[in-house]
């Protein structure tokens, strides 16, 4: 069970491949980082990809994502949330490509 310094800390997680659908199953109304996601062509929403923090707070979830993101062990990360906005034009947050070496 998720505690109040869980929230805040976030939650790194083993890395896990997982669709779109059991993200929003296993964490729901959070913040997911997603290494190398799998996305629609067409509509550009996340349909898999490999799970590596969870949060329900996006701040943290974007402090916490730095970390990993710098190691650059994959190539592509993403940030998502499994719940709903109020304005759908805000699905897609954040896409990360890493330039591994380069600045």
């Amino acid at each position: 069970m998720q505690t109040t310094d869980d929230i805040k800390t976030g939650f790194k997680t083993e890395p896990v491949l997982m669709s779109f659908e059991e993200m929003k199953q296993n964490f729901p109304d959070e913040w997911v980082l997603v290494a190398d996601p799998e996305k629609d062509p067409n509509s550009l929403q996340i349909l898999s990809g490999i799970v590596l923090l969870h949060s329900k707070d996006k701040k943290t979830a974007s402090f916490e994502g730095r970390d990993i993101v710098k190691e650059k062990k994959y190539n592509k990360y993403m940030l998502e949330y499994t719940g709903s906005f109020r304005h759908a034009e805000r699905y897609m947050t954040g896409f990360f490509r890493t330039t591994h070496g380069k600045i």
